[in-house]
Parts: structure tokens; C-alpha cells; sequence
């Protein structure tokens, strides 16, 4: 990172041309001892879904938070900036947010799936900043699964193992793994199968590494998506022409204008980074429901679910530095932590 500009208090007119004015800061040198048990994370992908994951990628970053000291109501809304950073993106996937949508955007990271551990010593890099700013470190492993859909095809699925920290002192190693033993109705969930009537029970045991203040369940079902329908978010019907490509990326940074697409221009506001697009017609499973617990099971309402449908559950574990699942559950504090797993196909009668 190279001289930089930072201003307080900045005024800009809308719709009009704005000049900002100042001189550039010089580069302010800084350095971390670098050291990832990437070899930790290896074995967190086993036994989290119907069958084996492949390992897609991974990342860490060292990044600040502009105008956050401390912990407080405006922290899980700070973009961090980041000061070093292997290539690749990825989700930090906040529990506490509602951030599933890593989930449902089966992109492929462009770095290699962290398996090998990370010695590099001293690491120099240029941090501008506030020294006021807080500064984290996060890792972000993803692997990716494949699952039968209804008709024959399938889908694929991202799952992601993130955290963040504040900046280490010591050797990186993983905070949290996905739950354990997950079944439905006492039957595997791993395991495709049919339920006999809407009443459901998830249930599981712990995560062997760490201790989380609670779960959520991403329940999913195939839908036909309309015209504009996103993997992260409902465009107005009609934004995209009739015949835009399923896949399309919309908004990326650096790419082109965020709002902007191949296909068509989406209103301002549509959430930049990557955004997916459904084609006219393409079934696929999607999240319909997000439910929550401290405990280490849950029964679905059974309004939640129809006969003849079938259905994915995906169970996150999430730690938390200051959240409570059952009195403060957005609240939040370093360290954070997130990891998934998904189930097999299961058929409600």
C-alpha cells in the first residue's frame, strides 16, 4: 500500500463533481511474524457432508477497521481494509448478520486450498492507518460439494470455515470445526431418505474444536427463480432482460461500475462483490428459512415444511467473543468464527 490521503468530516454534493485535496501521507512501515498451522485445517472438511468435499481454497488476511476502536453496535457493519492478503476472496460469513450466502455462490477461489503450514517470519508491510483503527486477522477455508437435485441434476455448494482475530502473537491455528453426528428424527443426515410427516428434529453433538454460543439451520428448497432473482438478494422482476445468462456476475469492484452487468444495468444499491444471477427457469435449492439455537438441536415448525417437497439443511456453528444466542445474539466481539455443514437430500411425505 503506497502513500495515502485520510480525511474527517467529508462533504460531498450528489449529482454533482467533487475535488478532494490533501497531501498524501508517506507509506508507514509495519510488520507481523507470520506463522498459519494450515495442516489444522486439513482435516476440518471431513464428515461435513453427504459425501466427500473438495478443498477449493484458502486465504488469510490482515486487514484494519476504519473508524472502529472497540467493540460496539457499528462493528459488524465495518468493511475491513486489507493490508496483506493471499490472492483469492472470501466471506467472512458473520453468524451474527445472517451472512449465509456463501453457501449459495459456488465461485471458485483463486488460491490454493491452505494444507500446508505457514512459516514466513517477519512480514513487512505499509499500514497508513489510525492507530486508533483495530486491526484483525482472519482465514477462510473453502470446500466445495455436490448435491443430487430433484429430476436429476445437481448443484454445487460452497462451505466455508472462517475467522477473526486480533492481530496474532502467535501460531494461527483453527478456532472452530463443524458439528458433529448431525441427524434428523435420530436417522443419519447425511444419509438421503424420506420423512414421514412434517415433524422434524435436527439434532448433533459439538464441534470437537472450539465452543459455540450457538447454531443456525439453513433450511432449503428447490425454486424456480424468476427473471432477476439473485443467489443473494430478489431483483425486481424484469431488471434483467429476458434471456440473461444464468451465472452472470454483477457489481464487482474493479470490474465494472457496481449496478452494472453483462445483461443489463441493476438498480443502485444491488450488493457488489460477485452477485449471481438466475436465468429465466433454473430451478435450484434455496434458503427459505433461517432458524437459531444455543442448544444442540432444534425441532422445525411444522409449517416450515411441505409434503412432496425435498429439502438441504445446513447447520452452522458460530463462535462469538460477546454474543449469546438467547439474549444478545447480535452483539459482538473478537474472536468470531463460523463452519458449516450440509445434508444430504431428504424428502418430506
Amino acid at each position: 500500500m503506497g502513500p495515502s490521503l485520510t480525511l474527517s468530516d467529508l462533504s460531498l454534493t450528489t449529482g454533482g463533481p467533487n475535488t478532494i485535496s490533501g497531501a498524501l501521507n508517506p507509506t508507514v512501515p509495519a510488520s507481523i511474524n507470520l506463522s498459519v498451522k494450515g495442516s489444522a485445517w486439513a482435516p476440518l472438511f471431513d464428515h461435513i457432508a453427504p459425501t466427500a468435499p473438495t478443498a477449493l481454497g484458502g486465504s488469510f488476511y490482515l486487514s484494519v477497521q476504519p473508524y472502529i476502536s472497540a467493540d460496539g453496535p457499528n462493528v459488524l457493519s465495518s468493511k475491513p481494509i486489507d493490508l496483506l492478503w493471499t490472492s483469492g476472496n472470501c466471506s467472512s460469513g458473520n453468524f451474527t448478520s445472517g451472512d449465509f450466502s456463501a453457501i449459495l455462490t459456488p465461485s471458485r477461489p483463486t488460491n490454493q486450498p491452505l494444507t500446508a503450514d505457514v512459516e514466513a517470519g517477519a512480514v513487512q508491510y505499509s499500514d497508513p492507518f489510525s492507530s486508533a483503527w483495530r486491526r484483525t486477522f482472519r482465514v477462510c477455508q473453502t470446500a466445495s460439494i455436490s448435491i443430487p437435485m430433484p429430476g436429476g441434476s445437481t448443484q454445487n455448494f460452497n462451505l466455508l470455515n472462517t475467522q477473526t482475530t486480533s492481530l496474532p502473537t502467535a501460531t494461527v491455528k483453527p478456532l472452530l470445526s463443524a458439528v458433529q453426528n448431525p441427524k434428523i428424527n435420530g436417522a443419519d443426515l447425511f444419509t438421503a431418505g424420506t420423512i414421514n410427516g412434517t415433524a422434524v428434529t435436527l439434532s448433533w453433538d459439538p464441534p470437537a474444536i472450539g465452543t459455540p454460543f450457538g447454531y443456525a439451520v439453513a433450511i432449503m428448497s428447490p425454486t424456480t427463480s424468476p427473471v432477476g432473482t439473485s443467489l443473494v438478494g430478489t431483483l425486481p422482476v424484469g431488471t434483467l432482460p429476458v434471456g440473461t445468462p444464468q451465472g452472470t456476475i454483477i457489481g464487482t469492484v474493479g470490474t465494472f461500475p457496481v449496478g452494472t452487468s453483462p445483461g443489463g444495468t441493476l438498480p443502485v444499491g444491488t450488493p457488489p462483490g460477485g452477485t449471481i444471477i438466475g436465468g429465466i427457469g433454473t430451478v435450484g435449492f434455496f434458503s427459505t428459512t433461517l432458524l437459531s439455537t444455543a442448544k444442540t438441536s432444534i425441532t422445525v415448525p411444522p409449517n416450515l415444511l411441505s409434503s412432496g417437497k425435498t429439502y438441504l439443511f445446513v447447520i452452522t456453528s458460530a463462535v462469538d467473543g460477546r454474543a449469546n444466542m438467547e439474549t444478545s445474539p447480535r452483539r459482538s466481539s473478537l474472536p468470531t468464527a463460523n463452519a458449516q455443514l450440509i445434508s444430504a437430500p431428504i424428502t418430506i411425505q
